[in-house]
C-alpha cells in the first residue's frame, strides 16, 4: 500500500506529513470516526512509513527495504497490533497488559516501536487505566494509536486527555465508488446503488456487496408488502440466513446488523417516497410497494418500526443473545 491508495483523508496525511517533517509526532494518538472509513489503513501506512529503513525526505516507504518486507509480510517486529475478539464485548484486561508489556520493550530493528490498538471504544476503565503510565511515560521513539469507531468525546477522559485526536469523516460518494472499483465491482449501478447504502463507509459498502443479502433483502420487501406479518416464519427464514455465516458470532452478528440496515433503508426511502423526496438505495420497481406500505401503515407506524430496528442494532452491539434479538424483533412487527 502507498499514501495514494488512500482516498479521502488527505488533510489528515498533510497533518502528520508535516509533523513528521518538523520532528513533531505525537507519541499517542486517538483515530475517531465511523466504520469502515480507513483509520485502520491509515495507521497501517503510518507505521509502514515509520518503520522503513530507507532514511530519505519524504514521507513515504519504500517498499524494498528490510523494514517495509517486513511490515509488508505481517512480521515486523516493531509493529503490534490488537484487536478485540469477536465473541467478547470488551477488551479482555489481559490482552491489554500483554500488549503494552510488548510496547514497553526495546524496538528490535533499531527504530520505531509502534502499536496499534483497534476497538478502543470497548476499553474498561480498568483497561483504560492500564495505559495511562504508557501514555504518560512512554518508550523512546514509540508511538501507540488507538482506533475508535465512536467520536472521541464518548472515549474515557483519561484516555482522551492523554492522546492527540485525530476525527476522520466520512468518505465522499466518489471515493467510496472508486474504493468499490478497486474491490472488483464493475457494475456502475451497483456501486451506486452501495456508495449510497454505504454511507460514505467503504468497507460498510464492500460488506454489503453481497448478493445472498440481497437476495434475502426481498424477503424484507415481502414483509412491507404483507397485510399480516407472519412473525414465526420470519424469524425462522432469518435465523437460517444468520445461519448460514458459520458457526462463529462475529459473522453472524454482522449479518445481522447487515439486515437491519437494509430495513431501515426500506423504511427510510418509504417516507422519502411519501414525501415526493427521490429514494436513497430502493430500486425503481419499488417505488410503486414502498409507497402502498406506507400509505397502509401510516408514517407513525413507519417510526416505531425504525426506532425498534435500531434498537434492535444496539442490543446486537452489545452482545444480547441473536435468537432473542429476532424472536423480539419479528414479534414487535408482526403485532
Amino acid at each position: 500500500m502507498s499514501w495514494k491508495q488512500i482516498l479521502g483523508h488527505d488533510r489528515i496525511i498533510h497533518q502528520f506529513a508535516n509533523a513528521w517533517q518538523t520532528g513533531r509526532l505525537g507519541h499517542a494518538y486517538l483515530f475517531a470516526g465511523p466504520p469502515g472509513i480507513g483509520k485502520q489503513s491509515l495507521a497501517r501506512e503510518l507505521a509502514n512509513t515509520l518503520l522503513c529503513e530507507r532514511k530519505t525526505s519524504s514521507f513515504a516507504s519504500c517498499g524494498e527495504c528490510a523494514g517495509c518486507h517486513l511490515f509488508t509480510a505481517n512480521t515486523h517486529p516493531d509493529y503490534l497490533y490488537a484487536t478485540k475478539p469477536a465473541d467478547k464485548n470488551e477488551f479482555p484486561i489481559k490482552q491489554v497488559r500483554e500488549l503494552i508489556d510488548q510496547f514497553g520493550m526495546k524496538s528490535l530493528r533499531g527504530g520505531y516501536k509502534i502499536a496499534v490498538l483497534d476497538d478502543a471504544e470497548t476499553l474498561s476503565t480498568e483497561a483504560a487505566n492500564a495505559f495511562l503510565k504508557t501514555l504518560e511515560e512512554p518508550p523512546p521513539k514509540a508511538m501507540l494509536i488507538l482506533l475508535s469507531r465512536v467520536d472521541s468525546e464518548q472515549m474515557l477522559p483519561t484516555i482522551r486527555s492523554r492522546c492527540q485526536v485525530v476525527r476522520f469523516s466520512a468518505l465522499l460518494p466518489a471515493d467510496v465508488r472508486e474504493i468499490l472499483s478497486r474491490h472488483g465491482v464493475d457494475d456502475p449501478i451497483l456501486r451506486d446503488r452501495l456508495a449510497r447504502l454505504g454511507g460514505g463507509s467503504p468497507g460498510q459498502a464492500i460488506e454489503l456487496n453481497d448478493p445472498d443479502l440481497w437476495a434475502f433483502r426481498n424477503i424484507l420487501v415481502g414483509l412491507l408488502k404483507s397485510e399480516q406479518i407472519d412473525s414465526l416464519e420470519f424469524t425462522k427464514q432469518w435465523q437460517q440466513f444468520i445461519d448460514e455465516a458459520g458457526k462463529e458470532s462475529g459473522p453472524k452478528r454482522k449479518r445481522l446488523a447487515l439486515v437491519l440496515k437494509l430495513f431501515v433503508n426500506l423504511l427510510q426511502d418509504a417516507v422519502r417516497i411519501v414525501h415526493g423526496v427521490p429514494p436513497l438505495v430502493a430500486d425503481s420497481e419499488l417505488h410503486e410497494i414502498l409507497s402502498k406500505f406506507a400509505e397502509r401503515v401510516g408514517l407513525d407506524k413507519i417510526d416505531r418500526w425504525t426506532e425498534r430496528a435500531i434498537a434492535a442494532d444496539d442490543q446486537n452491539e452489545r452482545y444480547v443473545q441473536i435468537d432473542l434479538i429476532l424472536e423480539a424483533f419479528a414479534d414487535f412487527l408482526g403485532r
